[in-house]
C-alpha cells in the first residue's frame, strides 16, 4: 500500500487566482487550476505564460495525518464547516466524507463531534 502522495502548492495567475491547490506534482497543481471555468478559451500554453506555481512552505497541523473513512484508511487533507477533505492511500487527489464517516472524532469538524463524552 502507498503512501500520502500529496502536496499543497500556491497557484498564481495573473490577476486571476491566487490559490492553495493540493495534488502530488507541480505540473498537477497547474492543470488542475488551467481547468477552472475562468480559465476556458486559454490554451495551456497561454496558461502558463502568465502562471506561477510553487511549494506552500508549511503544511497545516494534520495535514496527511492517517484517518479511516467508512472504515477504510485514508489521509487527511482538511475539514469545513460540513465535509473532511480526505486521500485514499497512493491516490492523487482529494474527495469529500461525511463526517460521521470519518474516524476519529477529532477530525470532524468541531459541529459533528461529542459535545457530552461519557
Amino acid at each position: 500500500m502507498s503512501g500520502f502522495m500529496l502536496k499543497r502548492w500556491r497557484v498564481l495567475v495573473s490577476d486571476w487566482a491566487n490559490e492553495v491547490m493540493v495534488a502530488p506534482s507541480r505540473g498537477r497543481a497547474l492543470a488542475d487550476t488551467w481547468r477552472c471555468d475562468v480559465f476556458n478559451g486559454y490554451t495551456f500554453g497561454q496558461f502558463l505564460k502568465m502562471a506561477s506555481c510553487r511549494r506552500e512552505p508549511d503544511d497545516p497541523p494534520r495535514f496527511g495525518d492517517p484517518i479511516t473513512v467508512c472504515g477504510k484508511p485514508a489521509f487527511f487533507v482538511e475539514n469545513n464547516r460540513a465535509y473532511v477533505i480526505f486521500a485514499y492511500p497512493g491516490g492523487d487527489h482529494t474527495m469529500s466524507a461525511h463526517p460521521y464517516d470519518v474516524e476519529p472524532e477529532s477530525y470532524r469538524p468541531d459541529t459533528y463531534r461529542d459535545r457530552n463524552p461519557a
